[in-house]
């Protein structure tokens, strides 16, 4: 493909790729496949889009030019958020997704916005309630709904591309909510001086505390890296289901451009399948809400390491990467990846399971069953940034054990909590915690148990 820039506002526009004119070649790098035109306003910001076929027919039209409360294309930047807009972009897809969306989101008439986040107010709710010991109120900055001014809207619509995604206004007015989110989390655990560990006894708020402590972006940077769960559920405050695998067992996909198709490298065809009970009724489960060719009943992301650079046939430099999931056949998935979420990636059922190094389904009504049971209480406990979410640890114990089968809405810290009775301490229940992974090879995921599990807790 080849890219042309003029206008305004070229050096954040290059940054992050939003040329005025794109085209795309076939294989022979001359015959012309299609045309991207980008339309800007007189300061160089995005408002429109057009796509052209091979013989210069106007096949797409996308207008950018207004928040009009429906949450459509947006293009990841240079910024690290894919977790995010992979989050926002497996709710839209949906209508009960866009729905839980856009009843939280309130203009003023200021020409500001407020953004209800009902995670963080969940989170706000628990840390009042004592969970993390006695803080007081004023050193409670996490608040929800967030305020979005229109100067601080118009400033950010200049950095689409270097700092924020490109394209629709109102995933913009999410990232910068978010964002500001993840800034006043930085801000609480640096001034009451707590680390991810010590947030344990909010499992959500750990994980974004986790996730802002590996700098992803750098210093100053809070928003770049996170989970797809995360996100979801600060956005909905709605749990997921969630499987993972550690990023060395997972092969590393090779990502072509420009039309975004993900493979499996030949070296890596005989990796391993991710397996397991839990893991085959998720996937049993979209594949039965996909029978009208598209996901209804739930919001669906996967992870994978990716790499755009092969050479000699060896895949390098891989990372972690966000995907939402559009829908599912026994034989293949179709993913959306957040750089160019219009395009549909189309993998084999053996590829994606190949490849897939975490995966997570939420429920966004009362059909969204998983394996024909009520879907799962939450995703707990920090993972680490970037959807690199790591597996429980493995191995036994000869401690003597008791034998408790998991009850809805339970996870490891309350099983743990209650096991050791009022008046135990956060450091206690975190070790009565990492003592059930040991003595429970089966959990392969510690944010994830089933209503009906039984678990051996040790005495």
């Amino acid at each position: 493909m080849k890219d042309s820039y003029n206008g305004e506002n070229i050096e954040n526009r290059k940054k992050g790729g939003i040329p005025s004119e794109r085209f795309i070649y076939e294989a022979d790098g001359v015959t012309v496949k299609e045309k991207i035109v980008n339309k800007f306003d007189e300061k160089g910001v995005i408002i429109g889009q057009e796509k052209y076929d091979k013989d210069g027919k106007l096949i797409e039209s996308r207008d950018f030019s207004q928040i009009d409360g429906n949450f459509d294309t947006a293009y990841q930047g240079s910024r690290g958020d894919c977790y995010l807009l992979a989050a926002i972009n497996g709710l839209a897809q949906s209508e009960d997704g866009q729905k839980l969306l856009q009843q939280n989101v309130k203009q003023n008439t200021d020409g500001s916005f407020e953004i209800t986040l009902p995670g963080a107010e969940a989170i706000r709710n628990d840390i009042l309630a004592g969970k993390l010991g006695s803080i007081p109120a004023d050193k409670v900055n996490i608040e929800s709904p967030i305020t979005i001014t229109k100067e601080e809207l118009d400033a950010a619509m200049l950095k689409t591309g270097a700092s924020y995604s490109s394209g629709d206004k109102d995933v913009l007015l999410l990232e910068l909510a978010y964002e500001k989110y993840r800034n006043a989390v930085a801000e609480f655990s640096a001034n009451n001086n707590l680390k991810a560990e010590d947030c344990k006894g909010i499992p959500m708020l750990s994980q974004t505390v986790s996730s802002i402590e590996h700098k992803m972006g750098g210093a100053g940077d809070n928003l770049s890296g996170g989970q797809t769960f995360e996100a979801t559920y600060i956005l909905t405050g709605k749990s997921s289901a969630v499987v993972a695998r550690k990023p060395d067992e997972v092969p590393t996909c090779y990502v072509s451009q420009p039309d975004m198709q993900m493979s499996i490298p030949t070296n890596e065809s005989d990796a391993k399948p991710m397996s397991g009970e839990k893991f085959d009724k998720m996937i049993e489960s979209l594949i039965k809400d996909s029978a009208d060719g598209k996901i209804d009943n739930f919001s669906a992301t996967v992870g994978f390491n990716i790499s755009q650079q092969e050479v000699n046939g060896e895949i390098v430099q891989g990372s972690g990467h966000a995907f939402s999931i559009k829908s599912m056949t026994k034989d293949q998935v179709v993913l959306a990846n957040p750089w160019d979420p219009e395009k549909d990636i189309v993998m084999s059922m053996e590829d994606f399971k190949k490849g897939v190094k975490s995966f997570s389904m939420t429920p966004l009504n009362d059909k969204a069953k998983i394996g024909g049971a009520d879907a799962p209480g939450g995703s707990d406990g920090p993972n680490g940034p970037n959807d690199s979410n790591g597996p429980g640890g493995a191995g036994g114990t000869e401690q003597p054990t008791t034998t408790y089968e998991v009850k809805r809405g339970d996870n490891l810290w309350k099983i743990a909590k209650r096991q050791l009775g009022a008046g135990a301490k956060n450091s206690q229940i975190a070790d009565l915690v990492q003592k059930i992974i040991k003595a429970n090879p089966q959990i392969k995921n510690p944010n994830l148990i089933y209503v009906g599990d039984k678990i051996n807790i040790p005495s």
